[in-house]
């Protein structure tokens, strides 16, 4: 007997409620309420005869099935984004999904005037813009849901290819009291101090 499959609107709203880590996020994101969401979540469930979905507290995380379906899902995803992104190329016109990751700063100055750009050029074109630190994103390249990242300090991966986007500085801020005077800042020079740094996992934070 051959099952038939899940829809794409049902694994789009399985993967958003695991990427964002619960209902309300995804519903916000996918534009629907929370109890839609959840709806579809259940409607999967139902079609799988599996729970996919483990709540634990106010986070949510897949259960083995529920990884092996996310997993098949993002793959299916992006085979369908590129054959629509081939078909419109022989037409000769962009359309169809564009999922872009980048990190705070880039998606904050670099990326919204080239957006706003190519939203001009290619008006068939959907371009989703996901946030997060650097390690978050490469995975999401990796697995396929998302098709392109603006990040720092990605590190070697022989699955990825990498491309010079911008330069971008690193300034060192002190209150206007201070009496450094130094044009070069080196982290001797911050030893003592109490610093504002970004998040443990970011490469900024690092460098």
């Amino acid at each position: 007997m051959r099952r038939s499959l899940p829809s794409l609107q049902r694994l789009r709203a399985l993967e958003a409620v695991l990427r964002l880590g619960g209902f309300s996020a995804a519903a916000e994101e996918l534009l629907l309420t929370q109890s839609a969401v959840s709806n579809q979540i259940k409607r999967l469930e139902d079609e799988t005869g599996v729970l996919l979905i483990e709540r634990i507290g106010k986070r949510v995380k897949p259960t083995p099935e529920g990884g092996i379906l996310l997993a098949a899902a993002g793959r299916m995803t992006a085979e369908l984004a590129a054959a629509l992104m081939r078909i419109a190329d022989m037409q000769g016109e962009v359309s169809g999904r564009f999922v872009i990751g980048a990190g705070g700063v880039a998606s904050t100055y670099h990326l919204p005037p080239l957006l706003a750009r190519f939203a001009g050029e290619h008006p068939k074109a959907e371009v989703d813009l996901r946030t997060g630190n650097t390690g978050v994103l490469a995975h999401g390249l990796i697995d396929g849901t998302i098709d392109i990242i603006v990040a720092t300090g990605i590190a070697a991966d022989a699955r990825l290819t990498r491309e010079p986007f911008a330069d971008d500085r690193l300034i060192c801020v002190v209150p206007p009291d201070d009496e450094t005077t130094l044009q070069a800042v080196g982290a001797s020079d911050l030893a003592g101090r109490r610093l504002v740094l970004f998040e443990k996992r970011g490469r900024r934070r690092l460098a």
